[in-house]
């Protein structure tokens, strides 16, 4: 993936093998190997079930590969970072924190951050940066409000703002927007992009929702069934700048279609069919 000679590589994926231990253990992923070009955006799509959030689970450092390696920034990666930001389908913000000590908590966990913490100018600093994540997202007038206060649009725009605090060198998303209406859905996709544009962090998005993968993404994996690996990695037709008006051209409805197809093609056969194939 990484065709930009420009651009030095944020993640790379090596032949990278997945099989969870246990008698009759699944065999996830297989041979998995691409490059995301450090401060590029990339979709993860295909079948449900396929392994994609178990690839998501590797990259973050949340588990170890069984064959391949991980590298980010070109540093082996063994465990969790600090240097990963993480956003979930659910927000999962703590209810009795306002919405800006919910986005400020990873501070209180990465180490480098807790003693500033501890200063009165180091949390003021912070408090600053976290205000300016919720004004981005349009939340400054929500910052002292509680999660129960927050409709479930809201809450999410919190947890990208909470994933973001500590300028990570990678966002990883895993179906982050999968829960919420269709409307508040395409308005947290112009929010992700103002983000991503703004603070140019590494981007790697999975999503059941094609559209959202090629409206955001510079490049889409299209994985097969399980034991997942790469069919295809697709570019979308539109450059950046993008909007949500783009959808609608016929090169972006060619391309939106043409992922559905692969990926039905895929469901058809089976996992089976797929693994000896």
């Amino acid at each position: 993936m990484q065709d930009d000679s420009d651009k030095t590589a944020g993640l790379s994926l090596q032949r990278v093998g997945l099989t969870y231990p246990g008698h009759g253990g699944v065999h996830a992923l297989d041979e998995i190997s691409f490059d995301v070009p450090e401060g590029d955006f990339v979709a993860v799509v295909g079948p449900s079930g396929c392994g994609k959030s178990s690839l998501m689970k590797l990259v973050s450092g949340l588990l170890p590969p069984t064959t391949g390696e991980v590298r980010n920034r070109g540093a082996l990666v063994a465990g969790p970072a600090d240097t990963v930001g993480m956003g979930f389908q659910n927000p999962s913000l703590l209810p009795w924190r306002s919405a800006i000590d919910n986005v400020l908590l990873p501070l209180e966990v990465v180490k480098r951050y807790r003693s500033e913490l501890r200063t009165k100018a180091g949390k003021a600093k912070h408090r600053a940066r976290a205000m300016h994540l919720l004004e981005t997202v349009g939340l400054q007038d929500a910052a002292e409000l509680t999660p129960a206060q927050l409709s479930g649009g809201m809450r999410q725009r919190v947890s990208l703002c909470r994933a973001l605090i500590h300028e990570p060198s990678v966002l990883i998303l895993d179906e982050p927007f999968g829960a919420l209406d269709a409307f508040t859905r395409e308005d947290l996709w112009g929010v992700l992009y103002r983000l991503w544009r703004e603070a140019q962090f590494t981007c790697v998005l999975v999503t059941h929702d094609l559209r959202e993968a090629s409206l955001l993404a510079s490049k889409v994996v299209v994985l097969s069934n399980r034991p997942a690996n790469i069919m295809s990695i697709e570019t979308p037709p539109m450059g950046h700048p993008r909007n949500a008006d783009m959808l609608y051209q016929p090169e972006m409805v060619a391309f939106v279609r043409g992922l559905r197809d692969q990926i039905g093609r895929a469901m058809a056969r089976g996992p089976a069919a797929e693994a000896s194939a």
